[in-house]
């Protein structure tokens, strides 16, 4: 997968930002399971996948936010940061593992 950068934390969020909390770490793992997958694809085909894009966790989040991003006064936002960036962390966390006992 493509190195995660701040934009993509934020694209993150605002794409779970109203999904149910008891189902948002499920939400969020997908959405970096089909970063990864994209970008194998565009690494074997030199295209973009169809759906998840170049292989950046922006571009795997289906809504693309064409307004500002809420203020980080609101909690919900706050959570849904906070959310994220725990599920990119266990989520490294369980890649680096698996890289190390089978590679």
């Amino acid at each position: 997968m493509r190195q995660i950068l701040i934009g993509d934390v934020i694209a993150a969020a605002r794409s779970v930002l109203n999904v149910p909390r008891d189902v948002r770490a499920r939400r969020l793992v997908q959405l970096l399971d089909q970063a990864l997958v994209a970008d194998k694809v565009t690494k074997r085909t030199g295209r973009p996948h169809f759906a998840w894009g170049n292989g950046s966790l922006m571009a795997a989040c289906p809504q693309r936010h064409h307004k500002d991003a809420p203020p980080l006064a609101e909690q919900a936002y706050l959570e849904a940061l906070r959310d994220t960036i725990d599920q990119v962390i266990l989520w490294k966390q369980r890649d680096s593992s698996q890289t190390r006992h089978h590679g």
